[in-house]
């Protein structure tokens, strides 16, 4: 497996410590919880049809990360944890009629 320039320095920056390896990521992700299987997606537009994918996404509760892969490049795209999550205020909570 890969790791994208993205992946590397969001890791450093979310998670505080160095990327790991792609063979520590690779174990990282046998351990995780898969949310979403990565998909090849379908858009038409007129009479074309646009390909895009979905990434697969794991969430590692161990470690309290989130993980986006790329499973046709093979590759780690990205990683979200607790220091990058919006807080709501509570006029967000409010219900409006």
């Amino acid at each position: 497996m890969e790791l994208s320039r993205h992946f590397k320095s969001r890791w450093q920056e979310r998670m505080g410590c160095p990327p790991p390896t792609p063979k520590e990521l690779e174990a990282i992700i046998l351990d995780s919880v898969v949310i979403q299987w990565s998909r090849m997606l379908y858009r038409r537009h007129r009479r074309d049809f646009h390909r895009f994918r979905m990434l697969a996404i794991y969430w590692h509760p161990g470690l309290g990360c989130i993980i986006k892969v790329d499973n046709e490049k093979n590759m780690a795209v990205t990683c979200l944890s607790w220091r990058n999550q919006r807080s709501l205020s509570r006029d967000m909570c409010k219900i409006r009629r």
